[in-house]
């Protein structure tokens, strides 16, 4: 799977929604109540099952789960 431009800017918005620390489940969920797509909610899957202090830190773990299924 890739991430293009719209879907990282997307995935943004929803990261600067959560209040951290926050869980691959609370982060996906917040993405979910706020009407996030389903390419920004398949795009939160790749994420690992871990607490994440910031929103740098789940922008680094996409950047590396997308970039090992290329």
């Amino acid at each position: 799977m890739s991430t293009n431009a719209k879907n990282t800017q997307d995935i943004e918005q929803y990261l600067t929604s959560v209040n951290y620390p926050s869980d691959k489940a609370t982060i996906m969920s917040r993405a979910q109540q706020q009407g996030a797509s389903p390419e920004v909610i398949n795009a939160l899957r790749q994420l690992p099952n871990a607490s994440f202090a910031s929103a740098s830190e789940v922008r680094a773990a996409l950047g590396k789960n997308i970039s090992q299924t290329r």
